[in-house]
């Protein structure tokens, strides 16, 4: 849970624009990484608004593979993006399809954020001026079995990410074990929700705590409001869409003491996009029609969040919380706390306005504005724009209060909404914003979050009390604001845990006082400070959309110069801090909170939260137990101080290789390759060469070179594995170089090269007259057994490395009880790793390991240096696999609960109902629930040789990783698994039912919480199948209807018929089968009214597109281009998409290049016909699915439609609606789509790809 750090030495502001004002008023230096291209500037506004202005030269570059546009038609406008990437949560855009859809059983991983609006009195809707005057870790993921997507799923609502202050669900409450076999196959060549584009964020240092308690979620409300029109640009859907139409996107958030709003878009329309968006501060109106309309918004947005068990406690918390304390206000905001009172006439409006004209002035507020303007001129811009917004609000509202946040004591038992036992504590801490510079708070998450040797979590997983724990003091405004930190620990308990409780947190004290014993250990600081220090040196450039929110609210917490590295920065060394933070963490200060699903309704003393409706009980600890647990009588021996991490790298040298190049060298037309340091040694720039100078710059002529031709050939032990590689040499000087050099993406190489460090050398480009090289993975190693693609990275420049795996086994899909065995096994052998590898997340070392289908799939992440060291642990722990009985219980335990709170969500029901249908094979959650309870550790002990005796292995390693390097990787693979290979005809293939031309298919499903108001209607409109090449058309036909479609279907469905908050409309490719999905959450309307509305749409969007001018239909096409094109934003992007590609069999690495110049040549008749054939309810070849799931409310009328419904009998004619009742009997009678076959990969060194 601790924030990185870092020290800042060498890393000022360097460009002299970037220094200076176009006043000549010299500034503030903002203090970046040594990677870091952008220019800043820090500047105050006359009236006193504070905003950071970012020049990014990258923004107007080429975008891309290959840097290019297509005929030019990209050069206007860029490409639209409907996902919302900075929280998870009810916030704007929809996704495609994602590792959400993968759980067939799920926990309450997404923020169930909530915003709040409300209605006001009478008053005119002619501005807000002349209205009425009234008034937290640390954790090791070792993967969600599935988590294939590019993005997340949830929510998919109005402009506002909700209420932010209850904050993301820690990792282990994601990890609900679900399988990729019941997932869309994700669309993983797509860019992760857009790229480089231009962005701005407004952060305003107001938020809930300011609400009145007669308007409680009102600042919600107020963020709600302010999309709805301002005077100069009155129209309700202005801002949204000018933004859709230059590929850009908008939401904003609430916390406790910010409000933030923000918005990305094609870098070319920053200003007019600008220029709305200080309206929002300028002149907002506050129509009455909308307030009304957005009140039933933010109810339903609440009702999503109302069965989500960690905002059911953080209610609770702030219920129970001491009055004087603005923490405990009910944030959130519903019908009852704003309806109400604008139904009974009691000014909301008024209040809404005073709220607004008291804070929303300029001194309270931080802008950020990212772009490729200049600064001179961006500064001009900006002055020209936010110069209306009222001055005042200098000062940052402070919420200190006396007295105790909590009553002392008190033991909170609370009733559970999914099957679980959570034991949360918790500490009231001052308010530490002013020691930034030290963080103590670090040092003290990374003891007691710790999982290595003699850790609390290592000593209670091995009494079987507990599976996870996280600690900690979390980024929202709950846990950090002027009144108080909150220092967390999190621990998912075990039954037994369950049952000896107060032992856990026993052993919680035991570890505190053996750390205060031991005393504050600067060893340990030196290594976090080193972690920090490389983090936030080779620190990855973020979206810029997130990248402008971060340091909008870090403009409120920050001085100038560490707005960028305030967050990560440790300067000092301070034992007494440390000391004073344990000293906080003692028994009359906690708060203990147990949520748990065995909860006695029936004893007496159960008390009712009047928001979320919680059941609680309130007990009174011991006294002497608090007694104890403040002076323990001795420590336990198996709690001791964490191991020195050997993971933490040193070596950042960036490595080299040679390159061949496709264009001819000189006048003799030959294809030659500049050479770079030779491959057969080990590729690394040494330090003498650094210290030389000879490694960074071409400033003399390149050695000469013999002109080879070599083949080697690498046999391991029973392998006959060929590698393949060519390489030539020659006399290449300055003069015959290029001025410069694109690489893949677009970024340009001078002939000399930029200074760099003297830990950290890059090597010289690749080079050669009038050439673009197009570098994608290359084939290096492949016998019977593996395939090894590897790609150097020439874009990033980073000491990172990507390496992935995916072993397919035979035996997984031949039954329910195999796939419960591999999940068993995932599960156990992280759990086998868990001490060993927590020492290399803490080193910024990523590994997951997940089951897909037949397929088990490894991915590590991160620096380059000891990467090698991780993938050796994990595979070797694999070959020395033995089942251990009593770790074997309690995994089994969590699996068997896990599998108990599947599908809790109602859209993740849908999906997973509509993905029932449509794979061929794949086993009920009931099948394999039933089957996990008869295994046993001698049925996994004796499934795993059988799982690993045939296999094929298909890996990537991409980054800064030489060829050698990459191939000791795949010999320490090879040398821990079998080589025994998984022939090509042997190896299972996934198939997808055919639905039927012209019928509309209805499953009918209640939602499985027996409380649950919300009903969710998802239609499916299958299409053609995704060949890969052959296809390219077809896909981007079908990407580009999505594209036009989705901003009329949320405006019709969502702003104007209000049927629920969640509406969303988005291609899935499942299994290479295309289609769309229609996707509507509600707690008003039961599905079969929705489902009706639906059809209405897509009947009425024909005329639409019929009505569609030219321009606008350009306007589409050419965002969508640029959408395509757009680079990836860091090296781990870029390995995901490679990897989508491989993982796919596609092996199409250039396909967002070829789509894009598809869809240049796309006409208006080339959607219609898509519609016609697949969207209108008339067409033969409609093949339609509707998932319906219905809420609590609605259970007496899903029976009364099954009854009147048809049921599917495999005898249905075009035209008919059928009810599918029996899906394995459906399946059975169903068509199947051919198979797809994997295609040849080129094995050249630069594989260059038709265009």
């Amino acid at each position: 849970m601790h924030q990185p750090s870092s020290d800042m030495t060498g890393t000022g502001v360097e460009c002299s624009e970037e220094n200076t004002s176009s006043a000549g008023k010299q500034q503030v230096e903002v203090i970046k990484s040594t990677g870091d291209k952008r220019l800043y500037r820090a500047i105050t506004l006359e009236n006193g608004l504070c905003a950071l202005l970012i020049h990014d030269p990258e923004i107007a570059a080429s975008q891309g593979e290959g840097g290019d546009s297509v005929d030019g038609s990209c050069d206007d406008k860029g490409g639209a993006v409907r996902r919302s990437r900075r929280r998870a949560g009810p916030g704007r855009g929809c996704a495609s399809d994602s590792e959400e859809e993968d759980d067939s059983y799920d926990e309450d991983d997404e923020d169930e954020d909530d915003d709040e609006d409300g209605d006001g009195d009478d008053d005119e809707d002619s501005g807000w001026e002349t209205a009425d005057e009234e008034r937290t870790t640390a954790v090791l993921v070792n993967g969600v079995p599935g988590d294939k997507g590019d993005e997340g799923e949830d929510g998919c609502g109005d402009h506002c990410e909700g209420c932010k202050l209850c904050g993301n669900e820690s990792d282990e409450e994601d990890d609900d074990g679900s399988s990729e076999d019941e997932s869309d196959g994700p669309r993983r060549d797509m860019p992760k929700g857009g790229a480089k584009k231009a962005a701005a964020a407004m952060c305003v240092g107001v938020g809930s705590f300011s609400d009145p308690l007669d308007a409680q979620g009102l600042a919600h409300f107020l963020e709600h409001m302010l999309f709805m029109g301002s005077e100069k640009f009155p129209n309700e859907n202005d801002y949204d869409s000018f933004l859709s139409a230059h590929g850009g996107s908008s939401n904003a958030y609430t916390d406790a003491e910010h409000t933030c709003f923000h918005f990305e878009v094609n870098h070319k329309f920053l200003t007019p996009a600008l220029d709305r968006f200080a309206q929002f501060f300028v002149a907002p109106l506050a129509k009455d029609e909308a307030m009304e309309r957005e009140v039933q918004s933010v109810d339903s947005e609440f009702n999503q969040s109302v069965q989500n068990d960690r905002c059911r406690l953080q209610q609770l918390q702030c219920h129970t919380a001491n009055s004087a304390y603005e923490l405990h206000k009910f944030s959130w905001g519903n019908r009852k706390s704003l309806g109400e009172p604008l139904v009974k006439g009691k000014g909301i409006r008024g209040k809404l306005i005073n709220l607004y004209k008291e804070h929303y002035r300029a001194g309270r507020m931080k802008l950020v504005v990212l772009g490729a303007e200049p600064l001179d001129g961006m500064e001009k811009t900006v002055k020209e724009l936010f110069v209306g917004v009222r001055p005042g609000g200098t000062e940052r509202l402070n919420f200190a209060r006396e007295g105790r946040l909590w009553e002392k004591g008190k033991m909170y038992i609370v009733q559970s909404v999914k099957d679980q036992h959570q034991l949360s504590l918790q500490w009231p801490l001052p308010c530490l914003d002013s020691v930034y510079r030290k963080k103590p708070y670090d040092y003290v998450s990374h003891l007691i979050g710790h999982e290595g040797a003699g850790s609390i979590l290592s000593l209670l997983k091995a009494k079987g009390l507990a599976q996870s724990l996280t600690a900690g003091i979390g980024d929202s405004g709950f846990e950090r604001n002027s009144a108080m930190y909150l220092f967390s620990i999190s621990i998912r308990l075990t039954v037994l845990g369950l049952e000896k409780v107060m032992d856990v947190i026993g052993l919680v004290y035991e570890y505190i006082h053996m750390a205060k014993e031991v005393g504050p250990q600067e060893w340990v600081f030196r290594e976090l400070k080193s972690v920090a220090d490389m983090e936030f040196r080779f620190a990855e450039e973020d979206l810029p959309e997130d990248y402008t929110c971060r340091l909008a609210e870090n403009m409120h917490l920050y001085p100038e110069e560490h707005i960028i590295s305030g967050e990560y920065i440790v300067e000092e060394w301070d034992p007494a801090l440390v000391e004073d933070v344990f000293n906080w963490l003692s028994p009359e200060n906690m708060r203990v909170d147990l949520v748990t699903r065995s909860f006695d309704n029936t004893s007496s003393g159960v008390l009712v939260e009047p928001w979320f409706g919680v059941r609680y009980r309130v007990k009174d600890i011991d006294a002497e137990l608090v007694e104890r647990w403040a002076k323990p009588p001795s420590s336990n021996l198996a709690l001791h101080m964490p191991l020195q991490n050997l993971f933490i790298p040193h070596d950042f040298t960036l490595r080299v290789e040679p390159v061949k190049l496709a264009e001819p060298v000189g006048d003799s037309g030959q294809l030659c390759d500049v050479l770079t340091p030779s491959n057969s040694a080990p590729a690394k720039v040494m330090s003498s060469l650094e210290s030389s100078g000879k490694a960074t710059s071409l400033q003399a002529p390149l050695p000469e070179a013999v002109l080879t031709e070599s083949s080697a050939e690498v046999m391991p032990p029973g392998s006959c594995a060929k590698i393949m590689s060519t390489e030539l040499t020659m006399k290449v000087t300055l003069a015959e170089l290029p001025a410069e050099v694109d690489d893949a993406a677009g970024t340009t190489y001078p002939k000399t090269m930029p200074e760099t460090s003297d830990k950290l050398t890059e090597p010289a480009p690749p080079s050669s007259p009038n050439a673009v090289v197009k570098r994608f993975p290359k084939i290096i190693y492949e016998d019977d057994c593996m395939k090894l693609h590897y790609l150097k990275d020439t874009v990033f420049k980073t000491p990172r490395a990507s390496v992935y795996f995916a072993i397919t086994s035979g035996v997984f899909m031949q039954s329910a009880k195999n796939v419960v065995l591999g999940e068993l096994f995932v599960k156990l052998h992280a759990d086998a790793l868990s001490e060993t590898v927590y020492l290399a997340s803490v080193a910024r070392l990523d590994w997951n390991a997940t089951l897909s289908a037949s397929r088990l799939e490894f991915k590590f992440h991160g620096f380059n240096d000891k990467l090698g060291l991780l993938v050796k642990t994990v595979f070797e722990q694999l070959r020395d696999f033995k089942v251990q009985k009593d770790r074997f219980e309690v995994v089994k335990e969590e699996l068997v609960r896990d599998y108990g709170n599947a599908n809790m969500k109602p859209w993740k029901h849908s999906a997973y109902l509509r993905l029932r249908v449509l794979r061929e094979r794949g086993f009920p959650v009931e099948e394999r629930l039933d089957a996990l309870l008869s295994c046993t550790p001698e049925d996994l002990a004796s499934f795993v040789p059988a799982m690993l005796d045939q296999t094929f292995t298909e890996c990537l390693a991409h980054g800064n990783l030489t060829e050698e390097e990459a191939l000791e990787l795949v010999k320490t693979v090879q040398s821990c698994l079998p080589q025994k290979t998984l022939r090509p005809e042997h190896r299972p293939v996934e198939r997808i039912v055919q639905l039927t031309d012209g019928v509309s298919y209805v499953i009918n499903a209640r939602a499985k919480l027996d409380a649950e108001e919300n009903s969710v209607v998802e239609m499916y409109l299958q299409m053609k199948q995704d060949w890969g090449k052959e296809t390219v058309r077809d896909r981007a036909i079908v990407d580009l209807l999505e594209h036009i479609i989705w901003e009329p279907s949320f405006d019709q469905l969502r702003t104007k018929e209000q049927l629920g908050y969640s509406v969303e409309c988005s291609v899935r490719v499942t299994q290479t089968v295309m289609g769309l999905c229609f996707r509507v959450q509600s707690a008003e309307y039961h599905p079969r009214h929705v489902h009706s509305r639906i059809d209405a749409f897509i009947e009425d969007f024909r005329n639409y597109l019929v009505t569609m001018t030219d321009e606008q239909f350009s306007n589409h096409q050419e965002a969508l281009i640029s959408q395509k094109l757009e680079k990836d934003t860091n090296l781990e992007e870029e390995s995901d998409r490679h990897w989508a590609q491989i993982w796919d069999n596609r092996y199409l690495f250039n396909a967002r290049k070829l789509e894009a110049q598809a869809l240049h040549e796309l006409k208006m008749k080339d959607v219609l016909q898509c519609y016609d054939s697949y969207l209108s309810a008339a067409s033969t070849s409609r093949r339609k699915l509707a998932v319906q799931i219905w809420g609590k409310n609605c259970h007496a009328m899903m029976s009364e439609v099954d009854d009147a419904m048809k049921v599917a009998d495999g005898c249905e004619k075009p035209g008919d609606t059928a009810l599918i009742k029996d899906i394995a009997e459906f399946k059975r009678r169903a068509e199947l789509f051919p198979t797809v076959r994997p295609v040849p990969v080129l094995s050249s060194s630069t594989v260059m790809q038709s265009e």
